[in-house]
């Protein structure tokens, strides 16, 4: 069985890059971890993810992101809200 995928989306690619390293540090041995600026790039990354039917889990931490929750769900995705 393919592990599923965590798919971090940050504005602040500094900040991204962190949150990145951190979730392969934590998370790489039971989830694939990617990482994308809020562009219309990231959709199409999950768009194609879920149409393969690969699980993805959102982290976006970019509040116009956040805000489209019901984007997220038509993608096939589930979002993780993150307090950081």
């Amino acid at each position: 069985m393919k592990k599923p995928y965590i798919f971090a989306i940050d504005d602040d690619l500094s900040v991204l890059r962190e949150v990145e390293r951190d979730f392969k540090a934590k998370f790489s041995s039971h989830y694939r971890v990617l990482a994308a600026d809020p562009t219309q790039r990231a959709i199409c990354i999950v768009r194609q993810l879920t149409s393969r039917g690969d699980q993805v889990a959102l982290f976006p931490r970019v509040p116009a992101l956040r805000a489209k929750h019901s984007c997220t769900c038509r993608l096939g995705a589930t979002t993780l809200w993150s307090d950081a």
